[in-house]
C-alpha cells in the first residue's frame, strides 16, 4: 500500500474535507478505472486517472457471469456467495455470522442498530460500515472498554441495514486484502488485519460477539434435503437481487 494512502484529509472544489481514499474512489467512479472481479466491478487504485466528481453507483457491466452478479443493494447475499467460491468444501450458517444490538439512547419509537460480521473463517469481527446514503445512517462516538479510547458506531433505522452495513465492511476489506482492489460498498475506507485492532464500544454484548457458535459444516455433512434446502434460498435471493439490481 502506498504510504499516506489512507488517512490523510483533503478538502474537494466543494471545500469539504474528505479521505484521500474516498476522493479517489469518486474520481475513479468518473472515469473507467473500475476491473472486473469475481463478478464484481472493483475499484484499482493503479488505474486512478484524476478529475473529479461525487459519488455515484458503478456501472455494472454486463458480461459479468449473470451467476454472480451481485448486487450493491445486498450485501449479505453477496458475502455468502463471496465465501462459497472460495471455500467450497465448507456450508456456512451466515445468519450465525451476525450479532446485532440496538442504541439504548434511541427513542423507543425509533429506535437504531449497528451489527458485526464474524468471519466463518478467521474468526475476525467487522463492525457496520458507512453504507449507502449518509442520509440512512448516523454515528456517534462511544467509550470503549479501553480506557481513553472512543470508537466511531454506525447506526441504522432497520436491523437488517446494519447487517448489511457489517456485510459490506468486511466485503470492503477482505476484497482489498485479496488482490489490492476495493469494492468499494461503504465510504469509510477499507484496512488490512495488522492496521486495525478490534475495538468495540461498551454497548455491545460482548458475550454473544465473542461466543463459540458454529458457523461452518463440512459440506460432506450437509444432507440431501438441506442441500436442496440452500438451493432453493440461493436462487429466491438471487432473484431479488437481479430484482434490487
Amino acid at each position: 500500500m502506498k504510504k499516506g494512502f489512507l488517512n490523510q484529509n483533503l478538502k474537494d472544489g466543494l471545500g469539504d474535507e474528505r479521505s484521500e481514499y474516498s476522493l479517489k474512489v469518486d474520481k475513479m467512479r468518473k472515469s473507467d478505472g473500475f476491473a472486473l472481479g469475481s463478478g464484481w466491478d472493483k475499484f484499482d487504485p493503479s488505474k486512478y486517472k484524476g478529475g473529479t466528481g461525487r459519488f455515484t453507483k458503478p456501472k455494472i457491466f454486463k458480461q459479468d457471469t449473470p451467476k454472480y452478479h451481485l448486487s450493491f443493494e445486498n450485501p449479505k447475499n453477496a458475502l455468502s456467495l463471496w465465501y462459497g467460491q472460495r471455500y467450497k468444501d465448507q456450508k456456512f450458517h451466515m445468519n450465525e455470522c451476525f450479532v446485532t444490538w440496538p442504541d439504548e439512547n434511541s427513542p423507543s419509537h425509533a429506535k437504531k442498530f449497528t451489527s458485526v460480521f464474524k468471519c466463518p473463517i478467521t474468526l475476525e469481527k467487522f463492525m457496520s460500515g458507512k453504507w449507502k446514503n449518509p442520509k440512512q445512517y448516523s454515528t456517534t462516538m462511544e467509550k470503549s472498554d479501553d480506557p481513553g479510547v472512543s470508537v466511531e458506531v454506525v447506526w441504522f433505522s432497520k436491523k437488517k441495514d446494519a447487517e448489511h452495513a457489517a456485510a459490506a465492511k468486511a466485503l470492503d476489506c477482505l476484497s482489498f486484502r485479496e488482490d489490492g482492489k476495493c469494492y468499494t460498498l461503504c465510504e469509510d475506507a477499507p484496512y488490512q488485519v495488522h492496521e486495525r485492532s478490534l475495538i468495540l464500544p461498551l454497548s455491545a454484548p460482548r458475550d454473544e460477539i465473542f461466543s463459540d457458535v458454529v458457523m461452518t459444516e463440512a459440506a460432506a455433512n450437509v444432507t440431501e434435503d438441506e442441500d436442496m434446502e440452500d438451493d432453493l434460498q440461493s436462487r429466491a435471493d438471487y432473484r431479488a437481487t437481479r430484482k434490487s439490481a
